[in-house]
């Protein structure tokens, strides 16, 4: 019998690590203020040309798992509690006291599974500057702690907790707009002063990201649980985009408005290295409790 499980789970094992599987982990935002979540979306994703199975455990860490460093490449020390769960968990499933329960995921290629994990429910971060990495394991670390696979280190900064009120008090103080002017210049300014609760205050999402034809079809074939990963991925994606450009002004050249819609023509410069670029921005907007940009197509102009 024991031979039979060994050839099973080898049969699985080669399964996994002939094919080629991604790590990723993206934060909601760099700069964190102490007190407030730490919040990361830890994505797993197929990339060969075959169907992987996964063992998953009931208990996530056991697949999933964040280490966090200093810049010195110090190990951060985990929670007490966090550590004396998994620890009882990881022991009490070694001597058959504690039952853990495993789900068989079968990804695709190009299939991307993921959580989204909070790091201060593991680390207690003090203000400072920190290195992150995910490590994976597809047959979680019970069944096998070799064969695991890391993501890229991504850094994080986390400032003194005094700062969150002051954070939170300029955002609350962000008027609701009350013209397509208003919304265009919070979208334009956000962008240009990396003011994100600006920018992202004006941008009704769910519609904007039908304008973009990889995050729709993810977003129209997702379940409720997974929509708001995807919008997570999406904004992370509006605050990179042209991120290696200096954005350097805009121009409100025409706003026309017919009842709860409205349409403007926006002129963007930027830098690129030596080469000055020029956009022209078609802009849909919609009035709700305030004017929302809903869609919006650019143009390069020469």
């Amino acid at each position: 019998m024991k031979k039979i499980t060994l050839f099973i789970f080898l049969v699985l094992a080669y399964n996994i690590f002939s094919a080629d599987i991604t790590v990723l982990i993206s934060p909601e935002k760099t700069i964190f203020y102490r007190g407030e979540e730490i919040k990361l979306y830890f994505k797993v994703i197929n990339t060969s040309d075959k169907i992987i199975q996964l063992n998953i455990a009931d208990y996530k860490p056991f697949n999933y798992y964040i280490k966090v460093y200093t810049p010195e490449n110090t190990p951060v020390k985990e929670k007490d509690d966090f550590f004396s769960e998994y620890l009882d968990r990881y022991n009490g499933h070694k001597k058959n006291i504690i039952k853990t329960e495993f789900s068989t995921t079968k990804l695709e290629p190009n299939g991307i599974i993921g959580i989204t994990i909070d790091i201060n429910k593991i680390y207690d971060l003090q203000p400072g500057i920190y290195l992150v990495v995910a490590e994976f394991y597809p047959l979680s670390i019970l069944n096998n702690s070799v064969y695991l696979y890391k993501s890229p280190t991504i850094k994080i900064i986390v400032k003194e907790d005094i700062k969150l009120g002051k954070k939170e008090e300029k955002y609350k103080e962000l008027p609701k707009t009350t013209t397509p002017e208003q919304s265009i210049r919070y979208f334009f300014d956000g962008k240009l002063e990396r003011n994100w609760e600006k920018f992202f205050s004006v941008l009704h999402l769910r519609e904007l990201i039908k304008y973009f034809p990889t995050f729709k079809e993810a977003y129209e074939n997702s379940t409720d649980d997974e929509k708001n990963k995807i919008l997570n991925d999406f904004k992370t994606f509006l605050k990179d985009l042209n991120s290696d450009e200096k954005f350097i002004n805009y121009t409100i050249e025409e706003i026309v408005i017919r009842k709860d819609k409205a349409i403007a023509k926006v002129i963007t410069t930027s830098r690129f290295q030596e080469i000055i670029i020029k956009r022209e921005y078609k802009i849909g907007l919609m009035l709700h409790d305030q004017w929302y940009i809903y869609g919006y197509s650019v143009l390069q102009k020469r």
